[in-house]
């Protein structure tokens, strides 16, 4: 990483474990702040795709966090190939991006973004006509 790289990663709070290309560092830098990223596995067949964990620092606390309930996650996967970062929600898809199996890697668990929301729609069943799709959003 060049010393400019190094210092906007620096100054933004980006740190990063694993073997991470200057332009991975660059784009992610460019992109996040006040975080770590984590390099699980790149593909055997195609080394510009990664599976990558991005975590909040300590003392991570977004705006609104207390009012959802917790459920702003603290760890994201991700799969990063070139310019491209999807995030990723699940070991299958995760699979499906990164293009092969992700063997023994462990992924971190999607926080529950709806927990209230959903003791919401318990207490007032029956109050409130919810229809099936608006129930899917």
């Amino acid at each position: 990483m060049s010393g400019a790289d190094a210092g906007d990663a620096d100054a933004k709070g980006v740190t990063f474990e694993g073997d991470f290309t200057a332009q991975e560092r660059a784009l992610l830098t460019q992109q996040f702040s006040r975080c770590h990223f984590q390099l699980l596995r790149r593909a055997q067949a195609d080394p510009a795709r990664a599976v990558i964990v991005w975590s909040a620092r300590s003392g991570f606390a977004p705006l609104g966090r207390e009012r959802w309930g917790g459920a702003v996650p603290t760890a994201a996967p991700y799969v990063l190939h070139g310019r491209a970062l999807l995030h990723v929600r699940s070991r299958s898809e995760a699979e499906a991006a990164f293009g092969e199996p992700l063997g023994d890697i462990t992924l971190p668990e999607p926080a529950n973004a709806h927990a209230r929301w959903e003791g919401a729609k318990r207490a007032l069943r029956g109050l409130i006509p919810w229809s099936a799709t608006r129930l899917r959003r």
